[in-house]
């Protein structure tokens, strides 16, 4: 079974009619296996996974994944607040392309990447290695 972290297969119909095909399909899947000598020897430079947003596919390396993470929160934190954004769309920049999202799927997108760290992070310090 490949790992993930939202299980996007498993959203339902009514949470996809609710909030739209592109906060359903938001999901970070890990590539496998991922060996402990590679974690071992390069952390920063290990290739983690793919993210799965807005019909894209984005490979991401343990040090890009903190980074983009980073990134993505601090956008979340300017812009989900700001009045004046109430349904439009804001672009969001993965690896050199921009990506439109609304404010709920900044949020999913958010706390996708913040899981993703956290995953990661305690699958190396148990030494599961993904």
């Amino acid at each position: 079974m490949i790992k993930s972290i939202n299980h996007s297969w498993a959203v339902g119909d009514k949470q996809r009619q609710k909030y739209g095909d592109t906060w359903a399909d938001i999901d970070f899947y890990f590539d496998r296996p991922i060996y402990k000598d590679k974690f071992k020897n390069d952390l920063m430079n290990c290739k983690i996974g793919t993210l799965h947003v807005a019909r894209q596919n984005f490979k991401f390396t343990y040090k890009d994944l903190i980074t983009c993470s980073k990134q993505i929160s601090k956008t979340f934190e300017e812009e989900y607040w700001n009045p004046e954004q109430v349904n439009m769309a804001i672009p969001i920049n993965i690896h050199s392309s921009t990506v439109l999202l609304t404010k709920h799927e900044l949020v999913r997108l958010s706390e996708t990447l913040q899981d993703t760290v956290k995953s990661a992070t305690r699958s190396y310090e148990l030494g599961l290695y993904l």
